[in-house]
């Protein structure tokens, strides 16, 4: 049995399917990488707070603020790093949520284009 030629409507859909793969593709390398260096810096957090950890509280501690660093109580230190990680859990929380979902987009829309041929 030929194959027909693609139609024009087929030729506009199948290419629409296409764009929306790449841009879903790309959505989701981009929240990789976002993951990757929330986790880098969580880690990084995590290591400094052992260190703090072992430190008398009456040692002098400095904090970085934009390019320089301002003496700092070890209490608010402390309390300044935990924030932080607080809010990188948050916010890894966050993107993890969104790669499954870009994975669950990206699972259907590959399904949608199998099915779009196997009709032809």
């Amino acid at each position: 049995m030929a194959r027909r030629a693609p139609t024009k409507e087929q030729i506009a859909e199948f290419q629409r399917y296409q764009e929306q793969l790449v841009q879903f593709s790309e959505k989701h390398q981009e929240v990789v990488m976002k993951m990757r260096m929330l986790a880098r810096d969580k880690a990084r957090t995590e290591l400094t707070l052992k260190e703090l950890a072992e430190m008398p509280e009456g040692t002098n501690t400095y904090q970085a603020v934009g390019r320089s660093f301002l003496a700092a109580p070890l209490g608010e230190v402390r309390t300044d790093l935990n924030q932080a990680m607080e809010k990188f859990a948050k916010d890894l929380r966050d993107l993890e949520a969104q790669k499954s979902f870009l994975e669950r987009k990206m699972t259907g829309l590959d399904k949608t284009v199998r099915e779009f041929f196997s009709q032809r």
